[in-house]
């Protein structure tokens, strides 16, 4: 049963392959049948060959009509290409400014004073001693040279840190690039005045002679002060026998009130006004030190601290010691004895300051010799 049926469909199969593919049929590549009626053919009014279809708008298969093809649209002609504006330079960019370093700070466990004489050296240890046996911290050392000078070029080597001035050391300590970290301020109770007779004359004013103590500095400074007020060439030598003013003392001189004070801007006065009618041209001492230590805040504050504690310990009031008093019988030994005080600005007296005081000398040495007052 199963033979029989396996040869039906065998012979099924090859029915249907004959049908297919005989000569001319839709599967071989034969020529066509005519009238063309076979599937999928590709003859005159039948489908494409192989069952595809054309696409919408475009011609279909075979031969395509004669004729040219139709021009498309002209395209616009091309426009030359816009140029681009030169690049805007950028500013560079800005840095920040750098951050500040901190300077070294002087570290000073004592201020080295210099002295240039053995009275001054004596003075300054004994009052170390003195503060010493108080129980007073008083942060000073003493070194001693031989000279002004050679203070100068301690400072400028870091062997010393201060030195104490007087108006005529200025100017050397200045040239060895020193300045001024505390200033000693005075109490004056006499003062140098210009005296002259009370019938002097607008003109013998002008033109009198000067009669001075020359040995005295500040007596010195008064008059040559004097004679710059005046107008006059205070290093020429012209000295007149006529009417003389006097520059003296108030402590010393007795008045008779035959006599009028010639005031520095030349007006006069009766005698009694003497604290404000006076030629005094003298500046007060100083304590220089080297600008890199004076430029230093705590250093200037450390200076000031130890030279009031000196004044308030040793002072005109002090049951121990007065530091500001004749030591071993001389007198103004490293600050003047009538100091009240100190600070870090100067007290200026008749407008003379460290400028004008330049100019009361006639070289860039000394003062001028005593001989060329007018």
């Amino acid at each position: 049963m199963f033979k029989l049926y396996f040869v039906s469909v065998i012979l099924l199969l090859f029915t249907v392959a004959e049908a297919q593919f005989r000569p001319g049929g839709p599967n071989r590549f034969g020529p066509p049948r005519p009238g063309g009626s076979r599937q999928g053919g590709g003859g005159p009014g039948g489908p494409p060959p192989f069952g595809f279809q054309p696409r919408p708008g475009l011609p279909g298969p075979g031969p395509r009509p004669p004729g040219p093809i139709p021009p498309g649209p002209i395209p616009p002609p091309l426009q030359p290409p816009v140029p681009r504006p030169p690049p805007v330079p950028r500013p560079p960019p800005v840095q920040p400014p750098p951050t500040p370093q901190p300077q070294p700070q002087p570290q000073l466990d004592n201020l080295r004073l210099c002295t240039f004489t053995e009275v001054a050296q004596n003075k300054c240890l004994y009052t170390l001693q003195a503060a010493a046996n108080a129980s007073i911290d008083l942060k000073l050392q003493c070194v001693q040279n031989s000279s002004f000078a050679a203070c100068l070029s301690a400072i400028q080597t870091s062997a010393a840190d201060l030195v104490v001035a007087d108006d005529h050391d200025y100017k050397a300590a200045r040239a060895a690039n020193l300045t001024t970290v505390l200033y000693a301020h005075e109490s004056l109770t006499d003062y140098y005045v210009a005296v002259a007779p009370s019938n002097i004359t607008l003109i013998e004013l002008e033109e009198a002679a000067i009669d001075v103590n020359v040995s005295n500095h500040r007596a010195f400074d008064a008059a040559a002060f004097f004679n710059l007020q005046r107008g006059h060439d205070i290093c020429r030598q012209s000295a007149r026998d006529t009417v003389t003013i006097q520059i003296v003392n108030t402590a010393e001189y007795n008045a008779t009130g035959d006599e009028l004070l010639i005031c520095a801007n030349r007006s006069v006065a009766e005698w009694s006004d003497y604290s404000t009618c006076n030629v005094e041209a003298s500046l007060e001492r100083a304590v220089f030190a080297a600008k890199p230590l004076a430029a230093n805040a705590g250093f200037r504050c450390l200076v000031q601290s130890t030279f009031d504690r000196i004044l308030n310990s040793f002072g005109p009031a002090s049951t121990i010691w007065n530091f500001f008093a004749d030591f071993q019988n001389t007198t103004d030994v490293i600050f003047k004895n009538n100091t009240i005080g100190f600070s870090q600005s100067p007290i200026i007296r008749n407008g003379v300051t460290e400028q004008l005081f330049s100019q009361l000398h006639c070289n860039n040495l000394t003062a001028h010799d005593s001989s060329e007052l007018e």
